[in-house]
């Protein structure tokens, strides 16, 4: 987790100083960190508590309206009955994100897309994971825009992969490269 996390810092650490020495027009290209809740659902709430989400996504903007984003989740669970274990899903997501039209002093958009994670569990005692799975990606939030090249971008998404069912309320920054 602290290799992810240091890797997500560096890339936008890399990317923002590149954005500010650049003058030229933005490219298509975007990265994306975000952080922020992961909330079990279903079966999962009866175990876990609300967790932590860390994702960074790369995303390429088609057209105004829509992007494709590919990047990678973490989602860290204390368990309630036990402080011996932690429970995590980690993994792949890629999809399309489509803005709708602007509004004033935002712009909403949708996002869609596959999930490829593996859920574990790490405690004391060692560390046990499944087999990586398929899985589904919805959500939406706003793009608030900071300058050119930065926007604030506070979203939600419902992540299903086969049992596991979780709800990610992430804040990020968007930093067009």
């Amino acid at each position: 987790m602290k290799k992810s996390i240091l890797a997500l810092g560096v890339i936008a650490a890399f990317a923002a100083a590149g954005a500010h020495a650049q003058s030229s027009p933005t490219t298509p290209f975007s990265i994306e960190p975000r952080a922020g809740l992961s909330i079990p659902m279903g079966d999962d709430s009866d175990d876990l508590e609300v967790g932590l989400a860390f994702t960074g996504d790369v995303l390429y903007q088609f057209t105004p309206q829509l992007a494709v984003y590919a990047g990678y989740n973490y989602n860290r669970y204390a368990f309630k009955d036990t402080d011996e274990a932690d429970g995590e899903i980690k993994g792949f997501d890629a999809g399309l994100r489509f803005s709708l039209s602007p509004m004033a002093g935002f712009t909403p958009f949708l996002k869609g897309g596959a999930l490829y994670q593996k859920a574990g569990i790490t405690g004391d005692g060692g560390s046990l994971s499944s087999d990586s799975e398929f899985g589904f990606q919805l959500g939406g939030g706003v793009e608030v825009p900071i300058s050119p090249r930065f926007s604030f971008t506070p979203q939600a998404s419902f992540n299903k992969v086969e049992d596991a069912q979780y709800v990610n309320v992430e804040a990020g920054l968007r930093i067009r490269l």
